[in-house]
């Protein structure tokens, strides 16, 4: 607001240009990777409800945040250049966005990642022929059996209250 402020001429200087934040090294918090092994049984548990597992290797294959495994589409994957575009993002109650950085970026289709969507496509034909007329085809690759989309929080909530248990229940 300073910056538009100064660009038309109603104040002489930002005084923000100036103002150096410090960041506190206690604040910082070490990130820690999850290694093959743990990922593996994470994945092995996940196979219990097929959409977060589907969504979980979507992630691991693609590098992709949870919003943007919940908007991309099956017409995103284009087989003739083996590449997909990662161009939107879900954000607050279900809403679509941009991604995160506000750019598009493309992926690759690698041998992996090609049987994985195959593996949702046919998931997903055989919950059409269940709801029929109630199925909801959004195009989405991740999505409820029904078709519907599924919500951020939703799939976060799954992941910490019951990976995050598996792993605590595992450690011990």
């Amino acid at each position: 607001m300073l910056d538009y402020a100064f660009t038309k001429d109603l104040i002489i200087v930002n005084p923000m240009t100036k103002v150096k934040f410090k960041i506190s090294q206690a604040n910082l918090k070490e990130v820690k990777p999850v290694n093959l092994d743990d990922f593996k049984k994470y994945v092995d548990y996940a196979k219990q409800n097929k959409k977060y597992y589907f969504g979980l290797l979507l992630i691991y294959y693609t590098g992709m945040r949870i919003g943007e495994i919940l908007a991309i589409k099956h017409k995103d994957f284009d087989y003739d250049s083996n590449t997909f575009d990662i161009n939107k993002s879900q954000i607050r109650n279900g809403k679509i966005g941009d991604p995160k950085k506000g750019k598009s970026r493309k992926g690759i289709i690698h041998e992996n990642l090609a049987e994985l969507h195959f593996e949702i496509r046919t998931w997903q034909n055989q919950h059409k022929k269940v709801f029929k007329d109630e199925y909801r085809d959004n195009d989405l690759i991740i999505c409820n059996e029904d078709g519907s989309p599924i919500i951020n929080v939703k799939i976060r909530m799954y992941i910490f209250d019951h990976l995050i248990m598996y792993i605590f229940n595992f450690l011990r």
